[in-house]
């Protein structure tokens, strides 16, 4: 039977018919030479033909690495992952025929054809769950006028949600402004708690870990301490480590040659306490009159987290970055469950870690 390739759309040429075109016109190829299959000739057609074969599907295969996984949906990357996976696994096969390769390229083909590109949500949801997210920030240690110029502009964006009438341009221009003022936010608390107190304390190695510090904040806030009794990692997104504190919010440790007493980052501590100051910072204590920033600590814990928001909605997966979080432009679907890594305090908020540097808002996960 003769299959004319102009009949047929590509999908089903590539999954259908052209491994039976194939296999037709190399056995009917052999009877009209008179040649059994058999035949050294036939043999050597047909190793030749599968060596062509196995050639192409390579190729295909190597071409895959052009191709980023952050830009596809799951569902679609993950179809194209299971049609590699059985590509290479026929190519492993000794056995296999040129019809067997033949197929699994036209597997492969038609997952890469199917890929679907990710669609960012609409500007409204994703400002709704931005908005939602930085009403818990406090304002720490920056100055009264940053502070006011933040919260102006978190109104503004509820005054924008709340109208039916908002266009995406207005809530676009909102959600740059509203991740700018808080931007600024962040930088002028690190700022001003890096530079708190002029005073410096030198020591020349860690104190006694697992001692009670004995030290009290620097500035007038009230504190309240709890146990903790865990273990910290530091993560930070540069290689240059945090600085460690006598005191939460107190004074950073320097050493006998002026430089700062910083932990690497990716190191791990014991973690004694918790102090959390009444403008809402988190700080963990590590030794005896030794502190860090919450903000740059993930406290190890394992479990799965069910993403609990709303049903057809999503929320948002962040990076953490040293000023905060930052969008990294993917949702994960209410209801999907993942496994955690840890959970790190930012701006009195606490995000559960996925893996590498993805964060989920704990206020919308159960965890079990």
């Amino acid at each position: 039977m003769y299959y004319a390739k102009h009949r047929y759309t590509n999908q089903l040429w590539f999954k259908k018919i052209w491994p039976l075109t194939a296999a037709s016109l190399l056995l009917s190829t052999s009877i009209q030479a008179g040649l059994s299959l058999n035949d050294p000739k036939t043999q050597a057609a047909t190793t030749t033909q599968t060596t062509n074969a196995a050639n192409n599907l390579q190729t295909l295969i190597n071409g895959l690495a052009n191709y980023n996984s952050e830009t596809y949906t799951d569902a679609s990357w993950s179809n194209l992952l299971a049609a590699k996976d059985n590509a290479q696994a026929v190519l492993a096969n000794t056995n296999a025929t040129a019809v067997d390769i033949q197929t699994a390229a036209s597997q492969l083909n038609n997952a890469l054809t199917n890929l679907q590109l990710f669609q960012n949500p609409p500007i409204r949801e994703l400002l709704l769950d931005y908005y939602y997210t930085l009403q818990h920030i406090t304002q720490g240690s920056a100055p009264s006028t940053i502070w006011t110029t933040y919260t102006t502009q978190l109104n503004e964006v509820r005054d924008l949600l709340q109208s039916p009438t908002s266009t995406d341009a207005q809530l676009q221009a909102a959600y740059e402004s509203l991740a700018n003022d808080y931007k600024t936010l962040i930088n002028n608390q690190v700022l001003s708690t890096n530079n708190a107190n002029n005073g410096t304390t030198t020591i020349a190695d860690n104190a006694t870990a697992g001692a009670v510090s004995d030290n009290e904040p620097v500035s007038a806030q009230q504190a309240s301490y709890t146990n903790v009794n865990g273990v910290g990692q530091v993560f930070f997104t540069t290689n240059s480590g945090i600085p460690l504190y006598d005191a939460p919010n107190g004074n950073i440790y320097h050493y006998t040659d002026g430089t700062q007493h910083l932990l690497a980052n990716g190191t791990a501590w014991k973690v004694f306490r918790k102090a959390t100051l009444s403008d809402g910072t988190t700080w963990y204590e590590v030794g005896q009159n030794q502190w860090v920033s919450a903000q740059y600590m993930m406290i190890q814990k394992s479990g799965v987290a069910t993403i609990n928001f709303a049903p057809g909605y999503s929320i948002n997966l962040w990076q953490l970055q040293p000023d905060g979080v930052h969008f990294t432009g993917r949702r994960l679907t209410n209801g999907t469950a993942w496994k955690i890594y840890g959970s790190i305090m930012v701006g009195g908020v606490e995000y559960f870690n996925l893996g590498a540097n993805q964060w989920v808002n704990s206020t919308y996960v159960t965890l079990n």
